[in-house]
């Protein structure tokens, strides 16, 4: 299941890039699943690391899961921080007509994006550092496989 949401998930944020914020509509329909199927995503994986004993990651790594959990809900409750007359579409809509030179929303999204890129590039080193070790399947249920 979790292999299901992280493809939605993955899908959703190339359509992101497919779709430029020129595009408001499908923009923000594919920016905010992809941030809300991430949350949901990320939150299950470190719930999975911290209570199952059999998973090949140390439960240190869910830490910064978690916080990359903490960025997307960041994120996910930014646009309703900002005080708007109008609807959400509408004040992107004014945003793009004048963008000024730093939009804070981009700013959190770009936090969000390298908070993503850091726990992958930490799942990564761990799998690459612990790749040729050898385990017994009492020390390490689910060895990575090469």
């Amino acid at each position: 299941p979790l292999g299901i949401i992280g493809l939605l998930t993955a899908l959703f944020a190339v359509l992101v890039g497919i779709y430029p914020m020129n595009y408001v509509d499908p923009h923000t329909f594919a920016a905010l699943t992809f941030f809300q199927l991430g949350l949901l995503t990320n939150l299950l994986y470190s719930i999975v690391i911290i209570l199952s004993k059999r998973h090949p990651f140390p439960k240190w790594l869910a830490i910064p899961g978690l916080l990359y959990v903490l960025a997307f809900a960041w994120f996910t409750l930014f646009p309703d921080l900002i005080p708007t007359d109008g609807d959400f579409r509408q004040g992107m809509e004014g945003f793009l007509a004048n963008r000024p030179d730093v939009f804070i929303l981009a700013v959190v999204e770009w936090i969000l994006v390298l908070s993503v890129l850091i726990w992958i590039l930490l799942m990564g080193i761990y799998l690459t550092l612990h790749r040729g070790r050898q385990a017994t399947p009492a020390q390490d249920p689910l060895p990575v496989s090469r």
